[in-house]
């Protein structure tokens, strides 16, 4: 199986700005942009000159760290009930 694209490319250097992948541009980062159809814009790096891809939304660790705080912000809900599903009551004597 294939790996994502983060997964393609982190051993790559690389940094990020919350989601946004910073990647220099290198032949094998073009590459394997052009293997998982990833675009982005170019920039200078201020602080390495080095040219730099900035690719929105593609820190992969960004997105699982959000993850893993919004379901732990939602845990009470989302825990099984280990006696099980409430049971339906008998109706009452109008029906319901």
């Amino acid at each position: 199986m294939k790996p994502g694209f983060y997964g393609a490319i982190r051993h790559l250097e690389h940094s990020n700005h919350y989601s946004d992948l910073y990647l220099v541009a290198t032949n094998e980062a073009r590459t394997l942009m052009q293997a998982y159809e990833v675009t982005g814009s170019t920039f200078k790096d201020n602080i390495t000159g080095k040219i730099t891809f900035d690719i929105p939304f593609a820190y992969a660790p960004y997105w699982d760290e959000l993850g893993r705080k919004t379901l732990a912000s939602k845990g009470a809900s989302l825990m099984i009930d280990p006696n099980g599903p409430e049971q339906p009551s008998e109706p009452t004597e109008d029906g319901y």
